[in-house]
């Protein structure tokens, strides 16, 4: 079988965080499959922060354990194609194809872990998505991208690598779970009171990070629905252009 690279774009809070740590405790069976995920070990689960200063010997090292396929991953180059302009044209000499992969899911979840009207608006008047995957799509044309609801994750992946049964068991906090918007509006109240006690505020974010679980009574039905209202045109062209339908109501 030919070498090809397997390329996780993100989204940020789509589980990129979730799908990294999947790969790493899967390296032994990948290996045996002909699948690498190559880490140097750092604290940050994702691998592909480097490829804008790969050269011919960074390139081949990707493959050095005689793995088949290789995947890159990190949630920041959903809007940084720059950065592997180098990855494409050492793709590109040594005959590899890269398979761009990115999953969404919907903008008022998306939203989540740091709302309030104004960085909701903010992040609808800064964010392309379409804009983002048609930038990709010049810079590396072929196979064409993949986009797939976060939710879909485990079975994108193991169509695409053709090892089913990995172990996709993973504890909550290890996925870096969005904190609950209740406790966001907490803790920036804390924060914008000068008199909190520093401390304070960094026990109200470790103890945040435990109730990411618990219901959130600040997600209400009327918030969501007003936060999905400003992204109506990344919607809009996601569907026109790539026929993805990222609304909630889309979803399984």
């Amino acid at each position: 079988m030919a070498r090809r690279i397997i390329l996780h774009l993100g989204a940020p809070k789509a589980g990129s965080t979730f799908l990294q740590r999947v790969l790493l405790q899967n390296a032994e069976r990948l290996a045996a499959a002909g699948v690498a995920y190559p880490h140097g070990g750092g604290g940050h689960p994702g691998n592909a922060e480097g490829i804008d200063s790969l050269d011919v010997a960074g390139f081949e090292a990707l493959f050095a354990s005689g793995a088949e396929t290789v995947i890159l991953s990190h949630e920041d180059l959903f809007a940084r194609v720059g950065d592997a302009k180098r990855l494409a044209r050492l793709a590109r000499d040594a005959a590899v194809p890269i398979r761009k992969l990115v999953f969404l899911r919907p903008w008022s979840e998306f939203c989540c872990g740091d709302f309030s009207q104004e960085m909701a608006e903010r992040r609808a008047a800064d964010i392309d998505p379409a804009g983002y995957f048609m930038a990709w799509s010049r810079a590396i044309p072929l196979p064409p991208l993949l986009i797939a609801p976060h939710r879909a994750i485990r079975a994108t992946v193991e169509a695409l690598l053709g090892e089913p049964g990995l172990n996709w068991d993973l504890p909550r906090h290890l996925a870096n779970p969005s904190l609950r918007l209740a406790d966001c509006e907490e803790i920036a109240a804390m924060i914008a009171d000068a008199a909190r006690p520093p401390e304070e505020v960094r026990e109200a974010f470790r103890a945040a990070h435990l109730r990411t679980a618990e219901p959130d009574p600040a997600r209400t039905p009327a918030r969501m629905a007003r936060i999905e209202a400003m992204f109506a045109r990344q919607n809009h062209m996601l569907r026109d252009i790539y026929q993805f339908d990222n609304r909630p109501e889309a979803g399984p």
